[in-house]
């Protein structure tokens, strides 16, 4: 039987993994002949005599799918052995075979050079989708041209780890397409690939577009750990009851296919019943009224009905902490797959009209003050937007001669006194604020005023990323004005597309509290004097010591827990703790 050497003398005697050998085994073959690339026989033989045979290509997916099936087969010390030994191997075997290419790899045949002449030519008031289409076929055929010209580049092209046709492969050899800089500006699109040579200006704003690679790559990491860290100490304290809140009021929610599955194990008026949601067949396509969080009347927590089944299959009450949990891992998954992915670029064209009609936003009220075209904002009546610098950071808010952009999250002020009314603009994506004539500033306090017939906002595309900076605005309460906690719920949601539902409305119901006592929530008066506290504050609401001190806020500890002599009721978290620091003086 073929030992793993007697693969690495062949390799180091000049034969390719790609060469098929005759390989017999007596459990994977039932000692029956199969020819095989060397690659597979390699694999086959590092892996147990009694796991099946693995005779087809190993990319990124199917690694992820066998080491799973090895740690279910195995005890975790021989599937830990296993596991290990590949990684030996491998190291061992890429440095005797190494699988690499270079840009001589690739001779572009006449038809594909034809076909790429034409994207040069395409009109110049094509739209972004057209564009995108236009490139994505040429890039296809590329792609389907490479699986023939050899084994080695097929098996790295399909590996899931080195890129695909409609990035890296498009970017050198087909065409660049559009780029993007710090500011958020789109230029291009570059009709040809790098591999034909840039001029002086493609080259500076291709590498704008680096440098915002890398802004993103120094920050998009490390903004949702430590929001993580503050969501689940604020929510530690949010229990699931058994019984039943009967509350009257419902969360009314359009079902499409994109949320409809994420529903399952909810609980919905039907008629005059509360139903659970078993199959999306119930609900899609459907304006439908659900329990929610968001409504609950339960004081010590969340109540089944409202929460739904989700904490049944986690087998947990601890729902605030599962909540953070499951907003650290969609947020930072999210963050580091545009680490890598910053070299593509989504243009979503801007449509002011739209994006608020479809908010919960009333929008004919706010027509009155407004004057809401596509692209632009311009003010009606006199109005201000003011800017605390102490909510933004360097890399969140940009000064340039003629405007600010900032994310679009902000509210505009009508009115004084009494009479003040303030209006939050629902637009999860940065935005060009526009320099009124009229600005003071006082310190970090910049204050814009707007007259009748001055722009406020003007945008007309934007990139469409995961930006941390909107992710912890929208977290953080920094949107004092918000009333209806719908709003907020919509923001999070365009923001966070791939979370549950039910994760969101738990955090934003904890979110907004009674203005009179911060330590009531918001919902057991149906949202009558909210106030919107962020996950950094909610803490030191709850009463709690040791979560001030966690939060390195020493002052505040020593005053309540040693002064006044507070004993809050602790969250699991701080039990973990005290038990923890217990265990350790023993």
């Amino acid at each position: 039987m073929i030992e793993v050497e007697d693969i690495y003398k062949r390799l180091k005697n000049g034969q390719e993994l790609t060469k098929k050998i005759s390989y017999t085994h007596k459990f994977k073959t039932n000692n029956k002949a199969k020819q095989m690339s060397l690659g597979r026989v390699w694999l086959n033989t590092l892996l147990p005599d009694d796991y099946p045979l693995v005779n087809e290509i190993v990319n990124k997916k199917k690694l992820d799918d066998l080491i799973n099936e090895i740690f279910k087969k195995y005890d975790t010390e021989r599937s830990t052995k296993i596991i290990t030994k590949l990684q030996q191997e491998a190291f061992k075997l890429a440095t005797i075979s190494p699988s690499t290419f270079s840009i001589d790899s690739f001779i572009i045949p006449k038809e594909l050079e034809e076909k790429k002449e034409k994207l040069k030519n395409l009109k110049k008031d094509i739209t972004f989708q057209e564009y995108q289409v236009a490139v994505q076929k040429v890039a296809d055929e590329f792609t389907d041209y490479i699986k023939t010209q050899g084994y080695t580049l097929d098996n790295i092209l399909n590996s899931g780890i080195k890129g695909s046709a409609l990035t890296d492969w498009k970017t050198v050899m087909i065409a660049k397409g559009y780029m993007t800089d710090m500011e958020g500006n789109i230029s291009g699109p570059v009709n040809y690939g790098s591999s034909e040579g840039y001029s002086g200006h493609e080259y500076y704003n291709a590498a704008a577009e680096a440098r915002r690679g890398f802004y993103f790559k120094s920050t998009a990491v490390q903004k949702p750990g430590y929001l993580a860290r503050k969501i689940i100490t604020a929510s530690a304290n949010i229990k699931l009851i058994k019984n039943d809140c009967k509350s009257k009021k419902y969360y009314e929610l359009k079902v499409n296919k994109e949320n409809a599955k994420l529903l399952i194990g909810r609980y919905f008026l039907d008629g005059k019943d509360i139903v659970e949601i078993k199959t999306i067949d119930q609900i899609i396509n459907k304006t439908i009224k659900l329990r929610s969080p968001l409504y609950c009347k339960s004081k010590d927590g969340i109540c089944k009905i409202c929460y739904g089944k989700l904490a049944d299959k986690l087998n947990s009450d601890n729902i605030g902490i599962i909540a953070g949990g499951a907003i650290n891992t969609v947020v930072v998954n999210a963050c580091m797959k545009l680490r890598h992915s910053t070299s593509q670029v989504n243009i979503i064209m801007v449509d002011f009209i739209k994006t608020i009609k479809e908010s919960k936003i009333n929008y004919k009220d706010l027509n009155i003050l407004l004057n809401i075209q596509k692209n632009k904002i311009i003010a009606k009546e006199d109005c201000q937007i003011v800017i605390d610098k102490k909510e933004y950071n360097d890399t969140t808010i940009m000064n340039l001669n003629d405007k600010y952009i900032l994310p679009g999250l902000i509210d505009i002020n009508f009115g004084k006194g009494k009479n003040l009314m303030t209006v939050t603009l629902p637009f999860n994506f940065k935005i060009n604020l526009i320099k009124p004539k009229e600005i003071n500033i006082q310190g970090k306090i910049i204050t814009l005023n707007y007259s009748n017939g001055e722009t406020i906002i003007e945008k007309k595309e934007y990139v469409k990323d995961q930006d941390p900076a909107i992710v912890e605005r929208l977290f953080e309460g920094q949107l004092k004005f918000i009333k209806n906690p719908e709003v907020l719920i919509d923001l999070m949601r365009d923001e966070l597309p791939s979370i549950d539902l039910i994760h969101l409305e738990l955090i934003v119901s904890n979110m907004f509290r009674n203005s009179d006592d911060l330590t009531v929530p918001c919902r057991l008066s149906n949202y009558k004097n909210p106030s919107i506290i962020g996950q950094k504050r909610l803490p030191f609401e709850s009463g709690s010591w040791l979560n001030a001190l966690a939060f390195e806020n020493i002052n505040k500890a020593v005053e309540n827990g040693l002064i006044r002599n507070e004993d809050a009721e602790m969250n699991p978290l701080e039990k973990i703790i005290m038990e923890e620091s217990q265990s350790a003086k023993i």
